[in-house]
């Protein structure tokens, strides 16, 4: 039988209070911020990689792969590109000839217009 006068409680009758989620361990924050550091740079060693490293064959064949590949190409210069020939004194003729090809530049034709349709009337 329990003394009722006793006002110490006893391991039994009283539990644990729970301080609610533990801290994730100081490793596991360390690692995830040392992943996503990693990532950032592969990241931008695969955009320097693609740009300055790759010539454009091999950049094309990672574009038919990956399309999404295209958007890391770098700009086309203003004015878009033109032909040009080796510079030497021999290729002057060449170059003439460029000027004296024709400017066959084919714009494409301007997308039809799709007109309204009349409404529709209903008689009862």
């Amino acid at each position: 039988m329990r003394d009722l006068n006793d006002t110490q409680p006893t391991r039994s009758l009283y539990r644990r209070r729970d301080d609610g989620l533990r801290a994730p361990p100081k490793l596991l924050l360390w690692g995830m911020i040392l992943f996503t550091l990693l990532c950032i740079a592969a990241i931008l060693v695969i955009v320097f990689g693609f740009r300055e490293i790759l010539q454009p064959a091999q950049q094309q064949r990672v574009i038919d792969q990956i399309p999404l590949m295209r958007a890391l190409l770098p700009p086309t210069p203003p004015g878009g590109v033109f032909p040009t020939l080796e510079s030497s004194a021999a290729n002057t003729d060449a170059a003439l000839s460029l000027l004296d090809a024709p400017l066959d530049i084919a714009s494409p034709p301007p997308p039809p217009i799709a007109l309204p349709m009349p409404p529709r009337i209903m008689y009862p």
